[in-house]
């Protein structure tokens, strides 16, 4: 039985993924490859989609997945898609009749030239493998990096206890947002000792609360060499503890 279907590319798109239920299933951008087939595609598997491809070589410690499965293909044009604030299926149908994929090679290039001008990503490929580097190159490509300190930097952090997220070491280095680390948070036991220390009363504001409605927090900040211990800490309530925070 063969069924004749008609329609837009994103109804091809779901008719793509509603056969794609049976035998050796396709990845998205292996399903979008058939939809947007052209010269554009056809080129792009060229840089991108082969075993031991240019990009494979190139991006291997940048890039999570295969290039076989299209994994590689898929990174650079959701990279390039994203800087232009449109998503992968846009950004291939406005290029599907292109004559080639060079603007998308070069993309990806400036990419990976960047980031091995700040990181040293053969040596630290365990923290620099699969972050968004798109949306890192877009904010800080024009900013000036010193490439040793950094990688100092990135030394001290990795041994650093505190730290529980070593993936996010290189975004807190480009962005200063401690949230990237997952600094380590006050286990329960030290919080309800503390707690019955302060006499259920918030240490800034002096109004009694409930424990499920206060917070450990550090007294000196992990930044300035504040650990996550019974003398460190001090209990807040939500409201003192954001605005603390956020100062």
């Amino acid at each position: 039985m063969v069924y004749l279907c008609s329609g837009n590319d994103k109804e091809k798109l779901e008719w793509f993924k509603t056969i794609n239920i049976a035998g050796m299933k396709l990845t998205y951008q292996e399903l979008r490859n058939a939809v947007y087939a052209g010269p554009f595609v056809s080129d792009a598997k060229r840089y991108f989609s082969k075993s031991n491809c240019v990009a494979y070589n190139l991006g291997k410690n940048l890039i999570n997945g295969s290039p076989i499965r299209q994994d590689f293909l898929e990174t650079a044009i959701e990279w390039i898609a994203t800087s232009q604030g449109i998503g992968i299926e846009d950004y291939m149908a406005q290029h599907q009749h292109d004559p080639n994929a060079s603007h998308l090679w070069q993309y990806f290039m400036s990419i990976v030239t960047w980031v091995e001008t700040v990181f040293d990503v053969n040596k630290r490929k365990e923290i620099t493998k699969g972050i968004d580097w798109g949306k890192y190159y877009e904010e800080f490509h024009d900013k000036i990096f010193d490439k040793s300190k950094i990688d100092t930097e990135i030394s001290r952090l990795l041994i650093d206890s505190e730290v529980t997220k070593k993936k996010g070491i290189c975004p807190y280095v480009l962005t200063r947002d401690e949230r990237h680390l997952g600094l380590r948070l006050f286990p329960e036991d030290i919080k309800l000792a503390v707690y019955e220390q302060q006499k259920h009363r918030c240490k800034l504001c002096d109004k009694e609360f409930d424990i499920e409605f206060m917070e450990g927090d550090h007294i000196t900040p992990w930044r300035e060499g504040g650990r996550t211990v019974i003398d460190n800490c001090q209990m807040l309530c939500r409201e003192c503890n954001r605005r603390k925070g956020s100062r």
